[in-house]
């Protein structure tokens, strides 16, 4: 009898393990999925930073395998000395995930090529920039950061590189936590009352008041990590699942409730580690969330948060140019606003949104406007990419994972340098982007 039941038992795991293998391949070569071990740690003044200090990983099978150095303050950069050095110009660069370029090797990078190609002519002025973009962040995070990180390293000037695809929705509790599912805030918020900027009380995680008990539930879920971080690092099948479930809420939240799939990582006892901003697909009457920033009438929502992130920027600009910097504001333009096939294919996927008008130039006409009316320096990389892709028919994104490839993290370098050199914004001669 227990032979029987033993014999039943392994041939159940081995018809379990050639299932999932069999799906493991089809996954492979079908639809592969990104997968990362980038992690965050929680940040009490900005939300998250990347772990001091670490070697981290990310993947899009073909298309890149990239290996970043976080530096000592959780960018992805080298370490700068904070007092400037005699006859240094210094250009701080701030923005999510397309400045922290976690996707090209750090040589590739816009922030990396701005500074290369400054110093390419001979000159008694040494041009440092530095790059303080994490992922996820929208513009409340990167005005924090500008605050608590990066206003000491007194720069001359700070790039702001707006990503309009989803920095209004981050800027917006109401649309944030809607879109996440959260329950709980993960960074600290602003909002207007009675048009005055203001910002919520920001408690990272109750863990980090409380230790942990060490218990035989605790060592469970240890195991439970452990074999899903070996999954993570390994299996696509997993990670296709896992994004399955996270497009979900309902679904995603039961499975939190029994640690299935976890709220925070935590390293040590009290640190709670956040992995990375995983969003379901929302939509509002058939539009995903993140295309109304598109549509030609946008609701109340989206309204409000415009006008949260307009307030934003001015006291952004106003603490900027009190301590002497010189502020300018760059719109990102999404992939699909650059390349007509894409947004096609976006309309093909959801149907009901060929029911709306849509506009792909809104968002940059709203911030040039916007600009203009209170003389912030502003530039546009839409009109160039665009340019770009009818002079070369070359795409500056990638396909599946959607940020700049090398060829984008170079046009975006090189328009912004040009834009520099022709506003007279820095004291340099016109020079060609090198290489």
């Amino acid at each position: 009898m227990k032979k029987k039941i033993l014999s039943n038992f392994v041939l159940s795991g081995l018809s379990l393990l050639f299932t999932f293998s069999v799906l493991e391949i089809f996954i492979r070569k079908l639809l592969p999925q990104s997968k990362t071990n980038v992690i965050n740690e929680v940040n009490a003044k900005v939300g998250w930073l990347h772990s001091i200090d670490g070697l981290f990983w990310e993947a899009s099978p073909g298309e890149f395998n990239v290996q970043s150095q976080s530096n000592s303050e959780g960018f992805f950069d080298e370490d700068h000395m904070e007092k400037k050095p005699p006859h240094t110009f210094r250009i701080l660069v701030l923005g999510d995930s397309y400045v922290e370029a976690a996707q090209v090797k750090r040589k590739e990078s816009i922030a990396y090529l701005l500074e290369k190609v400054l110093n390419e002519p001979v000159s008694s002025i040494k041009f440092e920039v530095l790059n303080m973009g994490m992922r996820s962040f929208g513009t409340d995070q990167e005005f924090l950061t500008y605050h608590y990180f990066g206003k000491k390293y007194k720069p001359d000037v700070v790039l702001l590189l707006f990503n309009a695809d989803n920095d209004i929705i981050d800027n917006s509790m109401d649309l944030d936590m809607k879109v996440t599912g959260r329950r709980e805030t993960i960074k600290p918020y602003f909002y207007l009352e009675n048009e005055e900027l203001k910002m919520t009380d920001f408690v990272p995680s109750k863990v980090l008041k409380t230790k942990r008990k060490k218990n035989q539930n605790q060592l469970s879920k240890k195991n439970i990590l452990s074999v899903k971080k070996f999954l993570r690092e390994h299996s696509q099948f997993y990670l296709f699942v896992r994004e399955g479930i996270r497009s979900h809420p309902k679904v995603h939240r039961l499975l939190q409730s029994v640690a299935v799939m976890a709220k925070y990582k935590r390293s040590g006892e009290e640190k709670p580690i956040y992995y990375g901003n995983q969003r379901p697909v929302l939509y509002t009457n058939g539009v995903p969330l993140y295309y109304n920033i598109y549509l030609e009438q946008y609701d109340d929502a989206y309204e409000n948060a415009w006008r949260l992130t307009k307030a934003i920027l001015l006291r952004f600009k106003k603490e900027v140019e009190d301590t002497g910097s010189y502020f300018i504001l760059v719109s990102l333009p999404g992939r699909q606003a650059v390349y007509p096939d894409w947004w096609k294919e976006i309309l093909s996927t959801y149907p009901k949104m060929v029911d709306y008008p849509f506009d792909l130039s809104k968002p940059e006409r709203i911030l040039e406007n916007f600009c203009a009316q209170h003389e912030i320096v502003y530039l546009s990389l839409l009109p160039r990419f665009r340019e770009h892709f009818k002079m070369t028919d070359q795409r500056l994104y990638y396909k599946y994972d959607g940020h700049w490839n090398r060829k984008g993290h170079r046009v975006a370098a090189e328009s912004i340098y040009q834009f520099l050199i022709e506003n007279h914004l820095i004291p340099l001669k016109d020079q060609p982007l090198a290489g």
